[in-house]
């Protein structure tokens, strides 16, 4: 059996950090999501989104892994928002009742637009 392919990827914009997950997430590579979560929440944001738009898959152990990083965000006084889940996920989501714990939005606002310089 070969590893599903997961590509995590960072954002920082101030204290708000976007990991955008794309692919699969399963037991094959759930570490590799909950390592990622545990970095980024050691930089101390006051905002972790997790963007799973582009997640493909996943099993009932990715949101395990997510609901300890809002625990552990809540911890640190990190507010974590999961965005972009499709149906199929809300599904599980909904199932487990993780919905309120994890944060739960259609999607992350929009960053702040640039102020225009002072004339």
């Amino acid at each position: 059996m070969t590893a599903s392919a997961l590509v995590l990827r960072a954002e920082v914009l101030g204290d708000t950090v976007t990991l955008f997950i794309s692919g699969e997430i399963d037991a094959s590579n759930v570490d590799e999501l909950d390592n990622t979560l545990r970095l980024l929440l050691d930089a101390g944001p006051a905002v972790l989104y997790v963007d799973m738009s582009q997640v493909t898959f996943s099993e009932s152990v990715a949101f395990q892994t997510l609901s300890n990083a809002a625990r552990l965000a809540r911890d640190r006084g990190c507010r974590l928002v999961t965005v972009g889940l499709q149906a199929p996920a809300m599904r599980v989501v909904d199932i487990l009742g993780l919905r309120t714990q994890l944060g739960i939005q259609p999607d992350r606002p929009a960053p702040p637009s640039p102020r225009p310089a002072d004339s």
